[in-house]
């Protein structure tokens, strides 16, 4: 459906949040799989609200929405894993103060897990510059 649908509409976008809210088992996974082929563009972010707001706490779909919101295109540099998790984590801020309750309780479980990403791709980061960094000083 990407390819048919590259671009992401507002009526494709309003087609899918009718999907979402039929309860479907197989409507969700449906469209989980389709938001999954669009790499976690912010324009996915309202029908990611609306399966947080109808799956039960605990569903392990949830994951798959965490999934999706993470998705990030090629990064580069030496910090890029960090710059994206700081960029993804800053699109979500706004979810913060939306109405539904299980929406702000996803992001802000979802920002901790996001923390913990970025703390941990910072220290990987910084211990590979230093190992190459010997490296290089042990050749000269």
């Amino acid at each position: 459906l990407q390819n048919a649908f590259p671009a992401f509409t507002s009526e494709f976008e309003a087609e899918l949040i009718v999907l979402v809210r039929s309860g479907s088992e197989e409507d969700l996974n449906f469209v989980l799989s389709i938001l999954r082929s669009y790499r976690g563009g912010q324009f996915l972010h309202e029908v990611c609200k609306a399966i947080v707001e109808v799956l039960a706490d605990g569903d392990k779909r949830l994951g798959q929405v965490e999934i999706i919101l993470e998705s990030t295109g090629v990064v580069s540099g030496r910090f890029g894993m960090v710059q994206a998790y700081q960029g993804k984590k800053e699109e979500v801020q706004s979810w913060l103060t939306d109405e539904r309750p299980k929406v702000r309780a996803f992001v802000e479980k979802y920002q901790r897990s996001l923390d913990r990403s970025i703390a941990s791709e910072q220290r990987r980061s910084e211990t590979e510059y230093e190992l190459s960094r010997r490296d290089w000083q042990e050749e000269e």
